[in-house]
């Protein structure tokens, strides 16, 4: 028995706080889950790096990206050949598992969106995988030919920044538009469309897998993956280019790893988890936040292990710190060479996550050295403190919830799209509220308030044990789900429309809830009371379940088939096929319309032609862009211009013969909310004008 902990500690973490997570999921099921993720890791990782040094090629990407993928097949060995289950109804329930995540996945591909405009972030990381698909590199020279010795023109727009010498850098951590990339030149724009649909089915492999592992009872797990595979933000923004969803590959395989005690007594294995979580920084700039835990975690295992284990709980953390920094470097190298813009503009957020991450090292180190002194005098902790604990988190979360949005009223910066929803929903009108104080209220939206309640008293009953040194094998999860979902809970710090506010708890809050509700299932489930009849716990197991399951399906229900931009790359298509392949555009503002800020970097990405703005502002239009059609046409190009209505053209040039692209009306787009989560489509239609702009006489 160590010195450095409390008895009861030492005497419990053996048999009910760390036992050994392996043996519980079939090994094919392991095997399936990290490959798949691995694959994500290894050819992400490779797309990148070429993407971020402009040597994107094919015929580098995947070679290079294929070793790396064997090399961390056999750095994880130890990992895919540990035996799994051998019952029967373990391989039945993980061939059910694994046939439901196909179906879903090929649910989510039949009805994935068409993100080409770049109106919200999926747009933008749907033009820069198509840009490194075709070019190589994160780098539009845009400024070019008569453009560039223009000053009346722009050439930025949603989701691009200005760089220097005319050139426009994507928005964002690129190791999902990597991802996006390589689907493309695989299957064109169909597969890249379907990429993030696919990747949403590895995320839910490894939820399975992790949620296994720690409800540890197979059609538990089962029913987790159900639950959350249905939930609403789920199947909304996997059938969308985000960069949640690769989030959720890494973060949920980073957290099944780390599940398994051997993770903390083979270094090997840390490192393992480590270069798949370094990953994360790659995919968000913000993916620091869940990283912070990790330290803390170490640092109690390190306290709970019997003296022999603690140099290999220590090697296995300076392992996983080891594994972590490949991915992390990529990610900072990648915002800061290629979207530096967005690395300025959020700069003092990453300050703070990066303070943070300072923080956590310097509270794991005040634990491993004030923690042994002070258990060589307090050798049992006192009875009352595991309650009292247990009690303060329940207090807190149904305080966040019932209690928050009484008391507080967040406010933010103004945001015009909250104040159309507010006087659409007939409230008062406040654009910069942000509604924060209701993140627990958006969790019932859509897991349902019988499993946000469960969630909470599971909470309280696992701090509860975990003070008295039970379920420690939990303390993975919780510093990997916890951090982001405190930080987002309290603030998401984002536009709170739904569902958009959401993407915010795909790897944080959502999943962290979904399991702890499970959590209370599988406990309820194996509970043998003392004085009531068995069938107590057993009916109040299958009604939180049940209900845990039938919620999300219910609110999926009447908006199942949603998706964004469908169909619009038809009439992209079509403008293409009808300026040809040696045109100019420039895009023409309306007073109105937002396309000159959507539109710009879509037609050079699928017409590969030079792209310009034009304000209206801008004195004597007519006569400056007769002037560019006469310098493009001496380069072999026509000039025509493009706007989102006949009049903007005619305003400008009114003899201009105007072209049509077909009107694509998608009827599936989801409604934008505020008070209440979305219960119905809207219509969203698309085209394009265009006219050539005619050549003035020599």
């Amino acid at each position: 028995m160590p010195e450095s902990v409390p008895e009861p500690l030492v005497a419990d973490a053996d048999r009910a706080g760390t036992s050994d997570a392996r043996g519980n999921e079939a090994r094919w099921l392991r095997g399936l889950a990290f490959g798949t993720a691995s694959a994500v890791v290894a050819f992400g990782a490779v797309g990148l790096v070429t993407a971020i040094a402009g040597v994107y090629r094919t015929y580098v990407v995947f070679p290079v990206g294929a070793l790396v993928w064997i090399a961390l097949l056999a750095l994880a060995r130890p990992l895919l050949v540990t035996p799994g289950a051998t019952s029967r109804t373990a391989h039945v329930v993980a061939g059910a598992g694994v046939a439901f995540v196909g179906a879903m996945s090929l649910w989510n591909i039949r009805h994935a969106s068409q993100h080409v405009l770049i109106n919200r972030d999926g747009g933008a990381y749907t033009n820069a995988g198509r840009w490194i698909a075709m070019h190589g590199n994160l780098r539009v020279v845009a400024a070019v030919g008569p453009f560039g010795r223009q000053p009346a023109l722009t050439f930025s727009s949603f989701g691009m920044y200005a760089t220097r010498g005319g050139t426009l850098s994507f928005q964002f951590a690129h190791l999902l538009p990597a991802l996006l990339a390589e689907a493309h030149n695989l299957g064109g724009d169909r597969l890249m469309f379907a990429a993030t649909p696919l990747l949403s089915g590895v995320a839910l492999l490894a939820f399975f897998v992790a949620a296994w592992r720690l409800v540890r009872n197979p059609f538990v797990a089962l029913a987790a993956l159900v639950s959350f595979a249905f939930l609403l933000p789920e199947v909304s923004f996997s059938r969308d280019t985000y960069s949640e969803i690769p989030m959720q590959v890494l973060i949920f395989t980073g957290l099944w790893i780390l599940v398994d005690r051997a993770a903390f007594r083979r270094p090997r294995l840390a490192l393992v988890a480590g270069l798949v979580l370094g990953m994360l920084q790659a995919a968000r700039i913000d993916a620091l936040a869940a990283l912070t835990g990790l330290a803390p975690l170490f640092a109690v295992v390190w306290l709970v292990a019997d003296a022999r284990d603690r140099r290999s709980v220590a090697l296995s953390g300076a392992a996983l710190g080891i594994g972590l920094v490949p991915g992390v470097v990529l990610g900072f190298t990648d915002v800061s060479l290629r979207s530096h813009g967005y690395l300025h503009d959020l700069r003092s957020d990453v300050k703070l996550l990066v303070a943070a991450m300072v923080a956590s090292f310097a509270v794991a180190a005040v634990l491993m050295i004030v923690v042994p002194p002070v258990a060589r005098h307090v050798r049992r902790v006192p009875s009352w403190v595991a309650p009292v604990a247990g009690a303060g988190v329940g207090l807190v979360g149904f305080g966040l919830w019932f209690l928050r949005p009484r008391l507080q009223h967040v406010h933010g910066v103004s945001n015009p799209l909250v104040g159309g929803l507010q006087e659409a929903a007939r409230v008062a009108v406040d654009p910069t509220r942000t509604y924060a104080e209701r993140t627990m209220t958006w969790m019932s939206w859509y897991l349902g308030p019988l499993t946000v309640a469960a969630a909470i008293v599971a909470a309280a009953l696992l701090v509860w044990m975990l003070v008295r040194g039970r379920m420690l094998f939990t303390l993975a999860g919780i510093a990997l789900l916890g951090p982001s979902s405190a930080i987002y809970l309290w603030r998401p710090n984002i536009s709170s429309d739904q569902i958009w506010v959401m993407r915010r708890y795909l790897f944080s809050a959502l999943p962290l809830l979904t399991l702890l509700a499970f959590g209370l299932v599988a406990a309820l489930v194996g509970l043998v009371p003392r004085r009531l009849p068995r069938a107590v716990p057993l009916v109040c197991a299958v009604v939180i379940a049940a209900g845990a399951v039938a919620f999300p399906i219910a609110a999926l229900k009447p908006v199942r088939n949603m998706t964004e931009q469908r169909g619009n790359p038809l009439a992209v298509r079509d403008a293409c096929r009808a300026m040809g392949e040696h045109a100019a555009v420039v895009l023409l503002q309306s007073p109105t319309g937002l396309l000159s800020e959507w539109a710009p970097q879509t037609l050079r990405g699928w017409c590969n032609v030079p792209v310009a703005v034009m304000a209206p502002t801008v004195p004597d239009r007519a006569a400056e862009l007769e002037r560019l059609a006469g310098q493009w046409a001496k380069l072999g190009r026509t000039l025509w211009v493009v706007a989102d209505a006949p009049a903007t053209i005619h305003s400008v040039l009114p003899a201009a013969t105007i072209h049509h692209t077909p009107v694509v009306t998608n009827p599936y787009f989801l409604e934008r909310s505020l008070l209440r989560r979305p219960r119905r489509y809207a219509a969203e239609p698309f085209s394009l004008v265009l006219a050539p702009v005619p050549v003035p006489a020599s």
